[in-house]
């Protein structure tokens, strides 16, 4: 009985077996039939919408409308230059759309190599070329020592271009430039599914998938179903890899808005407890937050006396989403890191830097830094060209060997920069103290100078001062020049006779200028100023040298404090 029931269940099962595989078999044979085949004779069918221009295809039926076998009467497998050159597209959307129809029947992806704006930032021009243009550096072709596998190599200097530019006058773009001949061979129909440009979910097929995915079906599964949709893989238009990176994509947007949301109210709650905080934020066309900004009274305040060198540091990376996080920062007079101002961004282009940069100074009154200290990224020295291009930019290089990582979320990276900014500021505090309440040892050969020096800086800047102090013993004063109401003062070092510096004294004004610029550098009187100093018998550093950033009452020698700009309590502004 038993044996009777399993010998009818598997021959049930392969029944089943059997006829899903007639079933695949009729599959495919149809969708063999119906497989697209480009070189074929022009077909007598209405085009399925008409290009409003002088460049007019028709259309045959495909599922992603991209099937364009004719333009301008003639097949594009035959277009040449001279064909192409000189036709005018209505817009720069038409022409990018005539190139990537011709790529794909072509068999060949494409990238944007070029492209420029005018001043107003539209566009006025854009250059494509075929994906297999160029060739690999030769640095990575002859690196010996790898950790993985290398890539293959696919770039072999193939020609093939297109490019347009805008005809302002008819507001058309005309095409300049049509290379068809490429140096490789081009992929077949049923290749397509793999070049790179070609490789796109639609937003229908988007929709339907998170659908899916959200009442539990397998990623895989997914895309079994859009391949049998579609009739096969080659008809399909993206891979399974495009599918899960596109789903990935959706959900982390999703926790970005919530993220976004986090971030946004906990600053709000700030603003609540901190009248002259500042933020600002800009939104994508997806309505989602974009660009974020923020400084709080203190940065703002402390903007206002040690502002003159911005130090502006992009190395850190939040991972989780891809923002790259920039932080705006200072010196303060203990020679210490003073925060100026933080900004979470969306990407780094010169309009992004721009924006930063902009946003920066209206949090700061407009006050504009002397000096701004970067990493050398290229697109923010365009940008600090273009909105403080009057400002020295110089380069570091601890930040050109380093770059910090953060897998954290965008509410909280927020708040870990709120408590990093708490330990910074509190040892400032301690700083403050230790000015305060305690006094240093005089130690040096001038004590007078010294006993000035240390009632006048703070105790860190102190110790740099003391150094020149012990290091003007060294010098020499080989002679004293005086030319009208200038004095000129030659100095040698001890054994060292070859090597000079020429200190300058200017009566009138009581000013004073050294060759080795020290004080114009870093704004400490040097050991050459020193030493003339105390061939001079004076018991004090003269006024003119002493840079009142670095003092311990910086805040109140500070003579036109700009005020705070005024806000409502709605900080949270959008650009």
């Amino acid at each position: 009985m038993l044996f009777s029931l399993l010998l009818k269940r598997v021959v049930l099962f392969n029944l089943l077996k059997l006829i899903l595989i007639v079933s695949i078999i009729i599959n495919r044979l149809l969708s063999s039939s119906n497989k697209k085949n480009y070189k074929v004779p022009k077909l007598d069918v209405p085009s399925s919408y008409d290009i409003p221009s002088t460049a007019q295809a028709e259309i045959q039926s495909g599922r992603d409308g991209s099937n364009s076998i004719y333009w301008d009467d003639k097949s594009m497998y035959e277009l040449t230059a001279e064909d192409v050159i000189g036709k005018r597209f209505a817009s720069l959307e038409e022409a990018t759309d005539f190139y990537k129809k011709y790529s794909k029947i072509m068999g060949f992806s494409v990238r944007i190599y070029d492209g420029r704006r005018d001043t107003n930032g539209a566009p006025i021009m854009k250059h494509w070329v075929c994906s297999r243009e160029g060739e690999r550096d030769k640095k990575y072709i002859e690196h010996t020592n790898r950790i993985r596998e290398p890539k293959a190599i696919t770039r072999v200097n193939c020609r093939a271009a297109f490019r347009v530019n805008l005809d302002k006058e008819s507001k058309t773009w005309v095409a300049r430039s049509f290379v068809p001949k490429h140096s490789h061979e081009l992929a077949s129909d049923f290749e397509t599914q793999f070049l790179r440009s070609h490789r796109m979910v639609k937003d229908s097929d988007n929709a339907l998938a998170n659908s899916m995915q959200t009442v539990g079906i397998k990623t895989s599964q997914i895309m079994d179903f859009f391949v049998n949709q579609a009739g096969g893989y080659d008809n399909l238009g993206f891979g399974l890899k495009d599918l899960y990176n596109n789903l990935d994509n959706k959900r982390r947007s999703m926790i970005l808005e919530t993220d976004s949301e986090a971030a946004l109210a906990y600053l709000n709650a700030k603003a609540d407890m901190d009248p002259d905080f500042f933020c600002k934020y800009s939104i994508d066309e997806e309505n989602r937050l974009a660009n974020l900004f923020w400084a709080d009274s203190i940065a703002r305040l402390d903007y206002s006396y040690f502002g003159d060198v911005l130090a502006f540091d992009s190395t850190y990376k939040t991972n989780e989403y891809g923002k790259p996080l920039v932080i705006l920062l200072g010196v303060n007079n203990h020679y210490a890191t003073s925060f100026f101002g933080c900004a979470i961004l969306t990407d780094e282009t010169v309009e992004t830097y721009t924006w930063v940069l902009k946003t920066f100074l209206c949090a700061m009154n407009n006050r504009k830094p002397i000096s701004i200290v970067t990493d050398g990224d290229r697109a923010m020295r365009k940008a600090i060209k273009k909105v403080v291009p009057e400002a020295r930019h110089r380069l570091c290089i601890w930040n050109l060997q380093r770059n910090a990582q953060s897998n954290l979320k965008l509410h909280e990276f927020v708040r870990q920069i709120d408590r990093a900014l708490r330990r910074t500021r509190n040892n400032n505090l301690g700083h403050n103290f230790k000015t305060k309440h305690s006094i240093p040892m005089i130690s040096t050969h001038l004590p007078s100078l010294e006993k000035h020096a240390a009632g006048v800086y703070t105790q860190k800047l102190f110790y740099k001062v003391r150094k020149q102090i012990y290091k003007e013993g060294q010098f020499i004063l080989l002679s004293n020049v005086t030319l009208l109401d200038i004095q000129v003062y030659t100095l040698t070092r001890h054994l060292e006779a070859k090597k000079k510096w020429t200190v300058v004294y200017y009566l009138k004004e009581q000013h004073f200028e050294c060759s080795c610029k020290k004080f114009e550098s870093i704004g400490i009187p040097c050991s050459h100023l020193f030493c003339v100093m105390k061939h001079m018998h004076v018991s004090e550093i003269p006024a003119s040298l002493i840079n009142k950033r670095w003092t311990m009452d910086v805040k109140v020698y500070k003579q036109s404090l700009m005020p705070l700009e005024s806000q409502s309590k709605d900080v949270l502004n959008i650009y």
